[in-house]
This record gives C-alpha cells, structure tokens and sequence, in this order.
C-alpha cells in the first residue's frame, strides 16, 4: 500500500538509499529489522543511512495522529 515500502539493496560501500516520497517526521525506516532514522535529503526527499552489502530495507508510515487518537479513544 501507500503506507509501506520494502526492498532489498545491495551496497558497495555505507551509503545512503533515497526515496523519492516527501520527507515526513511520520515516516520510520527499518534496516534488517533494526530502526534508524530517517534524513531529510536536498530539502524534500527521504534518505535511509545503509551499511554496504545486501539488506531488507522498509519506509513505514506510522502517524503520531493516529497513536493519539487511539490513546484517547481507549480512554
């Protein structure tokens, strides 16, 4: 869906792979399972900090709004 991209990507040396979606703060990144920040890149894309190699890479979108509005909700 529109909230979730996953791929693989294999890396000569650390770099930095680029999405071309929006930067957002709500967007959280995952490398090989493992969290790690999300770069702001030219001023408007999304960049994901890679060691060399191959690595399941996935940009998921979790908005703040929505943990919000289930917290109040619940209760």
């Amino acid at each position: 869906g529109a909230d979730r991209v996953r791929l693989t990507a294999t890396l000569a040396a650390d770099g930095l792979v680029v999405f071309s979606a929006t930067y957002d703060l709500d967007w959280s990144a995952y490398v090989d399972g493992r969290k790690v920040p999300v770069q702001q890149v030219n001023g408007v894309l999304q960049g994901i900090p890679v060691p060399a190699g191959t690595h399941a890479i996935e940009l998921v979108y979790e908005p703040r709004s929505l943990s919000v509005g289930i917290i109040v909700s619940l209760a």
